[in-house]
Order: C-alpha cells, then structure tokens, then sequence
C-alpha cells in the first residue's frame, strides 16, 4: 500500500488514530484490530452497555439472543460493504469502559444480594469472547478479515499493493 492521503484535515480534525504520525506497520496492525472489531461490531461495542440492561432486569437469555441477532445482520448487511474510521476508533476507545461498568454493577449486585446477575454482569466482557466465538457457527458468511483491514486501510489513504497487506 501506498499513502495517499487525500484529506489531511480529517485526519487532524477528527480521528484519534492519526496514521499520519504512524509509521506503515502500525497503521497494518491499528487496522486490522478495528477489522476484527468491526466483524462483531454489535458485540464488541455493547460491552459496557449489557450489564446496565441487566440493571434493569431484561432477561440475559432476550439479551443474547437480540445481539446475537443483530451481529449476523451487521456481518450480513455492513461490516464487509462500509467501514467508518472514525466510529471504529471511538467504539475502541468507550469499550475500555467494559470493565469500570460491569465490575460496578456487579458489586451493586453482590450488594443486594443478587448473585447470579453479580456474576453476570462482572463478567460480561469475558462471556461477550464466548458469545463471538459461538457466532462464527451462526455467521452469514465466512470472516474475511483482512477485506474489512483492506476496506480500513483505503480510508486511512493507503492504495491496494499486497506488499503490506497479506
């Protein structure tokens, strides 16, 4: 790949991850991290999100159920036609929150005597790498992460040449 940088300013501007001040094999590696990421998007960025609905007591059965859904229609419908830098760079970024929120809402639980909802909501983050696996037997389609790095790669202004990409 080749950099082509076409719109600084959005780089400047807008993006965390400037892959102007980065040097060729951090923005590979940068990207195929939010390829991975964006492959199981609805599960990797509800993270910090599921133990507030178990918070307000929706049953953890509907809840896996709905991502699980929703993450096959995202593989089906947009993680290998779109990628957006920027909403891949924040989502990364507010995923760190996973362990502060469900830690948190697991001591609220432990507190009230609620146990199973404790282990459940401290340990979402660990049940969200079981529940990716699982989808890959669910998936529309075989993962090709290394389009979606490639789809990354074009935004950040890279030309395809598989010298970098492999």
């Amino acid at each position: 790949m080749k950099k082509l940088f076409t719109n600084i300013d959005l780089f400047k501007l807008a993006l965390l991850w400037n892959p102007l001040t980065q040097t060729d094999d951090e923005n590979v590696k940068w990207c195929w991290l939010r390829a991975v990421e964006w492959d199981a998007f609805i599960l990797f960025v509800t993270q910090p999100l599921i133990p507030l609905f178990i918070l307000l007591n929706i049953p953890v059965i509907i809840i896996i159920a709905i991502l699980l859904i929703l993450n096959w229609i995202w593989q089906l419908i947009i993680a290998y036609k779109y990628v957006n830098v920027l909403l891949a760079d924040l989502s990364s970024l507010f995923v760190h929150l996973k362990w502060f929120v469900s830690i948190g809402i697991g001591i609220y639980f432990f507190v009230n005597s609620n146990y199973m909802n404790a282990v459940l909501a401290a340990t979402w983050p660990i049940i969200v790498l079981v529940l990716t696996f699982l989808s890959n037997f669910i998936r529309p389609h075989k993962a090709e992460i290394g389009i979606v790095q490639t789809m990354f790669m074009e935004k950040l202004g890279y030309q395809k040449n598989q010298d970098l990409i492999k």
